[in-house]
């Protein structure tokens, strides 16, 4: 009997090992709290988009991170001293 119950999941490849975890754990775990068999899949496609971008002599569009502002310093208040 096949299992109807299936999900092929595509993760980025840098984050493969930690969909599938230590020993398989984590994409374990997700199958008996879901009931689903997860298949865990690298996704090609951001690899590809890089191929094709290199090809094309263009780099991929990366996103930015927001610049980190600086808290402003806090003013700390003078004591007047005692004559």
């Amino acid at each position: 009997m096949e299992d109807k119950n299936t999900a092929t999941v595509f993760v980025s490849p840098d984050q493969l090992s930690l969909a599938i975890g230590k020993d398989g754990r984590n994409v374990r775990l997700a199958a008996q709290l879901t009931g689903w068999k997860i298949d865990i899949k690298p996704d090609q496609s951001q690899k590809n988009a890089e191929i094709n971008a290199e090809s094309r002599g263009n780099e991929t569009e990366k996103t930015e991170e927001p610049e980190k502002k600086e808290k402003p310093k806090k003013k700390t208040k003078k004591t007047k001293k005692e004559e």
